[in-house]
């Protein structure tokens, strides 16, 4: 298991924390696998913030790649670990 930190817009950061977002689209340039983990860093205009989603962490529980993805991305649908 790895665990990825993540950049993620705060404009996507309470969606994601909530629940009512439950799948990233990102580049597939990190070897994503089921069971892996992923801790959000929030920022806005490319500077980190505080946010409530930074100290939970989220478990890949499925990825979806190509076809089904645009090229070189893939889809994680995630869930809260902690």
């Amino acid at each position: 298991m790895i665990i990825h930190q993540l950049k993620i817009n705060k404009e996507f950061a309470e969606d994601v924390y909530t629940g009512r977002k439950k799948a990233e689209v990102r580049k597939n340039d990190r070897h994503y696998n089921v069971g892996d983990h992923i801790e959000f860093h929030v920022m806005d205009n490319l500077l980190p913030i505080e946010h409530h989603l930074n100290k939970t962490v989220w478990k890949i529980t499925h990825i979806l790649g190509e076809p089904w993805s645009i090229p070189d991305h893939v889809i994680l649908s995630i869930e809260r670990v902690k």
